[in-house]
């Protein structure tokens, strides 16, 4: 938590987990289940098929109803799509209200979904919050 609040911080649509509205919350848990060790740090809800919950030991949820969930000790890369349809057609830059992120893990790759717009806090601070799991395997 640190490391997500020292780079990054929380938005409109990320909360802390124990801060998260409980509506919200119990629509994410009839989906998944913790484990008894495992503690829910933060979590970011669009809807109930783009979400995102990362735990002492996961990132867990889904992008357009594609569901991902990864240990972080085995994640190997972490890329923020910060050029995927960055620019529109005159070359500005577009503020997306979701930004995702390639994650692989277990040979395998996923994408997953944190609030926008581009370079939010809640985009770096989960980056920043992965890659100190990633330095620690």
């Amino acid at each position: 938590m640190w490391r997500f609040n020292r780079s990054g911080g929380f938005g409109k649509e990320t909360w802390q987990y124990d801060s998260a509205p409980r509506e919200m919350m119990k629509i994410i848990h009839r989906k998944i289940s913790l484990d008894d060790h495992e503690v829910g740090l933060v979590v970011y809800f669009h809807n109930s098929g783009t979400w995102t919950l990362l735990t002492s030991d996961r990132l867990i949820g889904e992008t357009n109803r594609s569901a991902f969930n990864a240990v972080l000790r085995t994640i190997s890369a972490f890329r923020p799509d910060f050029f995927d349809g960055m620019r529109d057609a005159h070359g500005n830059i577009e503020e997306r209200p979701i930004e995702t992120v390639t994650l692989k893990a277990n040979c395998k790759s996923y994408t997953l979904s944190i609030e926008g717009p581009f370079k939010s806090a809640p985009l770096l601070g989960l980056w920043n919050a992965v890659l100190m799991a990633m330095r620690m395997r």
